[in-house]
């Protein structure tokens, strides 16, 4: 009866997956927060002919893909406590980086890839 308490804001992007380089980006940060997490996880990544590779000092396991068919990012992390997450995410080459979610106990969390 008290209407809606959230409000979020959509974000789209055309997907050219006949470009050279997904990402004009060399090096960037994934940010994973909410979905059951004490506090946001933020780790540093390269790129390099669309290949991710997650700096060799993360703790959380975090692995990360590009599907260049579908325009997604696949990968995973372990939160701590041990729970194994999925990432889902899709390539958005207007703002040059990537979003979606992953599902915790009981919450959505979101991913940022910049």
């Amino acid at each position: 009866t008290g209407g809606f308490t959230n409000q979020s804001a959509v974000v789209g992007s055309y997907y050219d997956s006949n470009l050279v380089s997904l990402l004009e980006i060399s090096s960037g940060e994934v940010i994973l927060s909410g979905g059951n997490l004490a506090s946001p996880i933020t780790n540093s990544v390269t790129i390099s002919h669309d290949t991710i590779t997650v700096d060799p000092g993360a703790t959380n396991q975090l692995t990360l893909s590009f599907d260049r068919a579908n325009g997604e990012i696949l990968g995973g992390f372990v939160a701590p406590g041990g729970r194994s997450n999925t990432i889902y995410s899709v390539i958005l080459q207007s703002t040059n980086g990537a979003r979606g979610y992953f599902l915790g106990n009981s919450q959505g969390g979101s991913f940022i890839l910049k």
